[in-house]
């Protein structure tokens, strides 16, 4: 990885700061937060990515949120997501950057409560109803993808991590990941001697859980890779 420059998009977000974490001491590395470059200006994108030069793009940008905003605020996930992976792709296909790596969700695949998801379950069925329109931008961007390896050759892949957890979760609460989220109801719970703790869900579906840490470990072991791969990646815990 020596001889391969690394620009890493949305640095100082939850994934990001994981990534910058395991890079910092790289000189060929370099992160960029969200307010440093807007990605969405994209002709300020796409002069800096043209300046740098980058062997490898990492998008590690786009609006997150927990169940509660997924349901509150649908219409600003999508556009969101969309317009940043819309952005970010275009700008690395015009400057010819042949590997791009972007971020899905688990809630991509199929509702199944009884067995793992794989890249080929995508679109074989409904998804969770409450994560639809965060869900739809991301599988738009992995369609885009797709289209952009067929039709041009570039080793793009798309990371869909199982349920993460860590250092640096952006917000607990009703608005969180679902680890940061039940660590503050039992706490909560402990601290004011409640006997109960409200969990959400009918109890069925089972998760998988990925340490924050470990999802940048591999995602820096894929670079490392000097053949092509296939499109979609699972990381699980």
């Amino acid at each position: 990885m020596q001889n391969k420059k690394i620009v890493l998009l949305g640095a100082n977000g939850f994934i990001g700061s994981a990534v910058s974490r395991k890079l910092q001491l790289s000189k060929n590395f370099i992160g960029i937060t969200r307010n440093s470059l807007n990605v969405l200006n994209f002709d300020k994108l796409k002069k800096t990515l043209r300046d740098l030069k980058p062997d490898i793009v990492i998008n590690a940008t786009g609006k997150v949120a927990g169940i509660q905003g997924n349901i509150e605020h649908p219409t600003e996930l999508m556009m969101a997501n969309s317009e940043t992976i819309i952005s970010i792709t275009k700008a690395c296909h015009e400057l010819g950057i042949g590997q791009l790596f972007q971020f899905a969700s688990a809630c991509v695949y199929p509702l199944n409560e009884s067995s793992s998801s794989g890249p080929e379950d995508i679109g074989t069925g409904p998804i969770e109803e409450t994560s639809k329109g965060y869900a739809t931008a991301k599988l738009f961007g992995i369609e885009l993808f797709e289209s952009y390896r067929k039709e041009f050759g570039y080793n793009w892949c798309t990371i869909i991590p199982s349920n993460l957890y860590g250092f640096g979760d952006w917000e607990s609460s009703s608005n969180g990941h679902v680890i940061a989220m039940l660590t503050e109801k039992i706490l909560v719970a402990s601290k004011f001697n409640n006997s109960e703790v409200e969990l959400w869900g009918d109890g069925k579906s089972l998760r998988n859980f990925l340490n924050i840490d470990d999802l940048a470990s591999a995602l820096l072991f894929l670079t490392r890779i000097n053949s092509d791969f296939q499109s979609i990646i699972n990381i699980n815990g």
